[in-house]
């Protein structure tokens, strides 16, 4: 039915999306891959090395590409070369159907993509050294948008030679928004400060990042990068998705100035936190919240809300002003107490035309974190 399909494209160029792990590239790709405008494969390890093995100039007209696998990868001895030649590609997406570490250092490096014109890249959850990720950001001197997962380098039992990489300014004039998941064990706040804060990224807007668990450490770290970003990009936007089991200080948060949107799944927000957002101390611009509330703490939360909707209302600010607007909370209580706090949140909807929602599991306040890759 494919090749039928193919027949009827006549020269006409061709998007195609398979989830089938055994397409046979062979047959199937090679002998239209100049027709190739987008294609969407998943595929086991072997044929994905097998792809990344063909000649150059094959895809001369791919615009994009996005390829999942499954398992451990082997990257070619030699620099893949089936990328080059593909002088449309803008957009790459590479993803593990599960979490891994990579079995080699330097990815993704060796894929010989033609990183100068890429103006979209996204590698999910495949964890990169920061040493080869400045490096990336360097050859990346057009990219627009970019989501990368960020480990140290000690997490490598055969680190990656980071004197070979410059740790000066990388300066991205075209990046608009930036996503960043940081994974790992015992993560080195000094590499992080030594090559995320050499980024100049004068026409960022959006700024998105995921933590890992309790690393207070490292999300100040985070926290001095942007005191830099928000010095120069006032109207910056930016999600926070904290997968910590204790809340951070508040003198860590309070850097984090530009954040839009919060996701904290494993740790209850904590009385004291609720009044500082709602004073405007702490993430002035929020305008959506997903986190797990105390029941104790419930009502506290609802008349927080319902007030500064109401001082809203009464000076007839408009909606676009500051505020939270959408509430994502997950609550274990009774069934009588999760109907009674129900109720008052259809109230709260209806009377402020807000997008508010009540959970009973953390992994509907973990879904909504979209910056997180987990297959």
């Amino acid at each position: 039915m494919l090749e039928k399909a193919f027949e009827r494209c006549g020269r006409s160029s061709i998007g195609l999306k398979s989830d089938a792990y055994r397409l046979n590239l062979v047959d199937i790709i090679l002998p239209r891959s100049s027709q190739f405008r987008e294609l969407s494969l998943r595929l086991e390890p072997d044929v994905f090395h097998e792809f990344l093995c063909w000649p150059p100039g094959l895809f001369d007209a791919l615009e994009c590409v996005d390829l999942w696998y499954g398992y451990s990868i082997q990257i070619p001895s030699e620099k893949a070369r089936v990328f080059q030649g593909s002088p449309m590609l803008q957009r790459v997406t590479i993803q593990a159907l599960y979490e891994e570490q990579p079995l080699f250092p330097s990815f993704p490096l060796p894929l010989g993509l033609p990183w100068a014109q890429l103006t979209q890249l996204d590698f999910g959850i495949i964890r990169i050294p920061l040493t080869v990720v400045h490096k990336l950001m360097d050859l990346c001197s057009n990219i627009h948008e970019c989501h990368l997962c960020l480990y140290s380098d000690s997490d490598f039992t055969d680190p990656f030679d980071a004197r070979e990489y410059s740790t000066g300014t990388i300066l991205l004039p075209c990046l608009r928004e930036l996503d960043i998941t940081v994974r790992g064990e015992d993560p080195t706040v000094d590499l992080y400060c030594r090559y995320l804060r050499p980024l100049r990224l004068p026409a960022l807007q959006e700024f998105n990042f995921l933590l890992p668990e309790d690393e207070e450490e490292l999300t100040s770290a985070f926290a001095a990068m942007i005191i830099d970003l928000s010095t120069s990009h006032p109207s910056l936007r930016s999600e926070l998705c904290y997968l910590g089991s204790s809340f951070c200080a508040a003198e860590i948060l309070a850097p984090l100035t530009f954040v839009t949107s919060i996701t904290i799944p494993y740790c209850s927000l904590p009385r004291s936190a609720m009044e500082l957002i709602f004073q405007g101390e702490i993430f002035p611009k929020l305008a959506s919240l997903a986190v797990c509330i105390k029941p104790v703490d419930m009502e506290a939360f609802m008349a927080m809300l319902r007030m500064q909707w109401s001082l809203k209302s009464e000076s007839q600010l408009p909606h676009t002003f500051t505020g939270i607007r959408s509430v994502n909370l997950c609550i274990d209580d009774s069934i009588a107490e999760f109907s009674h706090f129900t109720q008052e949140m259809d109230r709260l909807r209806d009377q402020f035309n807000l997008d508010i929602k009540l959970s009973r599991t953390e992994y509907d306040i973990i879904s909504s974190c979209r910056c997180i890759g987990i297959a």
